[in-house]
């Protein structure tokens, strides 16, 4: 009777690609987004990179997990977990957030045996994010395929390489774009980028401005006709041009005291207008930098004193917002490591009995109890006492 309730109708709808659709609605102003080009480019960038290592240091610095199980603290279930799972983010979270830069990312999973336990998680072997693909069946992955090459001959032929169950891991951020392949952090913050680094942007302006205004120039009056150096004639005007090129260099320079008839020297220096703009140009890159910054979701504030403010409104606050924005990321990553890897591993390890555990992230936001707001995907929270616990350097409980 329900069974059709169960079963998933759009699982062959795709979204169109919003990477096009934006570009159309700028009439072609933009390149259409592509993080297999522009990614490598972006992260060229400083503000990038901070933006990028702000997001994943505070996530991989920042979560604790608790682990909860029927069978009370003292349950090898419990007990496996908290071994797998602290393994496994120590060495390997770094490699699961590189889906915020792609908005997606596949690797081999890596075991070890052990003498109390069949196996344990090693770590992960990030595979490049353009050489590996998901391999489907019946609308569920089973494994992926990466692209083989010989080290020996990195421009031969490629072999793809199948990997299978539990031997492979697949990540996708922000899976509401695409199921499988997502969309990458750096998607709002392209637009800016290119107004910062791009041809023409606001760094090829100020370089230019610097480099033209740095030295003013200076202007020469000359008189006409030439003047013998070293018993050769020479154009008073390459004279002239000589003396304001090694001004230009820091040389000094003498000239002869000679009037015309009305009292006007007959040679004279002065100094150019200099164009002012410095400062705008300036207020325009920081201002991009910032639209960086917001374009990967990190307030400024964040990482930057407020200008007014600076206390609990001018810090706290943007800080708490910007760590409830990465809930997802976390739900997703803990979602993905607990049915690819965890329960696959606890149903080989202890059965399938043994299966009905749940993991509860927290460590981002405190309400003024000290309690944790962050609850799990089946509603749970840890206990009161796991915050105190995470803070005195533990990672799970």
């Amino acid at each position: 009777m329900f069974k059709k309730l169960f079963r998933t109708l759009t699982a062959g709808y795709d979204r169109p690609s919003a990477s096009l659709t934006v570009a159309s609605a700028m009439g072609q102003r933009r390149p259409p987004f592509i993080p297999k080009y522009h990614v490598p480019l972006m992260m060229l960038e400083p503000r990038v990179c901070l933006a990028m290592w702000v997001i994943k240091g505070t996530i991989i610095s920042n979560t604790r997990f608790y682990v909860e199980c029927d069978e009370g603290d003292d349950s090898p279930v419990k007990k496996y977990l908290i071994k797998q799972l602290t393994r496994l983010w120590l060495t390997s979270a770094s490699t699961i957030l590189e889906a915020l830069d792609y908005g997606y990312v596949g690797a081999e999973v890596l075991y070890r045996p052990h003498h109390q336990y069949q196996f344990l998680i090693s770590g992960m072997r990030s595979l490049g994010t353009h050489e590996v693909f998901p391999v489907l069946l019946h609308g569920k992955r089973v494994g992926i395929k990466c692209r083989m090459r010989e080290r020996d001959d990195p421009g031969g032929e490629q072999t793809p390489l199948y990997i299978p169950g539990i031997k492979s891991f697949w990540h996708v951020h922000w899976r509401q774009h695409d199921e499988w392949f997502g969309r990458s952090r750096l998607f709002g913050a392209f637009s800016p980028w290119m107004d910062l680094a791009g041809s023409l942007g606001a760094r090829d302006i100020a370089r230019t401005y610097y480099h033209k205004h740095a030295y003013p120039g200076r202007g020469c009056y000359h008189p006409p006709g030439a003047t013998e150096v070293d018993q050769i004639r020479t154009p008073n005007r390459d004279i002239a041009r000589e003396m304001l090129q090694k001004m230009r260099a820091g040389s000094d320079v003498t000239l002869p005291a000679e009037y015309d008839p009305m009292g006007n020297k007959l040679w004279e220096i002065f100094p150019l207008e200099a164009i002012e703009g410095g400062a705008d140009v300036r207020e325009w890159v920081y201002d991009l930098k910032d639209e960086i910054l917001e374009g990967v979701g990190v307030m400024p504030e964040v990482i930057e004193a407020a200008e007014t403010g600076s206390g609990y409104s001018g810090r706290k606050i943007p800080q708490e917002a910007f760590k409830g924005l990465l809930h997802e990321v976390v739900f997703w990553m803990l979602e993905d490591i607990d049915t690819q890897l965890l329960r696959p591993a606890v149903k080989a390890e202890f059965g399938e009995a043994a299966c009905d555990y749940s993991i509860v992230p927290f460590g981002f936001v405190e309400d003024e109890s000290g309690q944790d707001k962050m609850v799990s995907l089946d509603g749970k929270q840890p206990p009161p006492g796991a915050q105190q616990a995470a803070k005195s350097g533990k990672i799970t409980s």
